[in-house]
């Protein structure tokens, strides 16, 4: 679990990423998209219980509602999730490219 933590921190601080992706937080998602998760901002706490329900730096989550009031409901590693927008404010994303794109032509 630390180690799932310790990357979560040091992705927030690594400028890693290529410049095209824009980080964009979890309650501003778009309902139907695949992300990545970049990481939590949060604290501790926060980390950790994300990390138990399946929503950690490298995991892909998929956004099934995400309206502008109420929780923002995504489908990740451990099920179907409903997060509140105080959280959902605080899981760092970015898009995934579409399969497609990347195949040859």
């Amino acid at each position: 679990m630390r180690n799932r933590l310790a990357v979560g921190i040091s992705t927030l601080n690594d400028k890693t990423e290529p410049p095209n992706r824009t980080a964009l937080t979890l309650d501003q998602a778009t309902a139907g998209k695949t992300y990545r998760v970049l990481g939590v901002a949060g604290g501790c706490g926060v980390n950790i219980r994300l990390a138990n329900l399946g929503i950690f730096p490298g995991q892909t989550v998929k956004v099934l509602r995400a309206n502008r009031v109420g929780p923002v409901i995504v489908s990740a590693k451990n099920g179907k999730l409903a997060l509140g927008r105080g959280v959902a404010r605080q899981v760092l994303l970015t898009a995934e490219q579409d399969m497609s794109e990347n195949a040859p032509k």
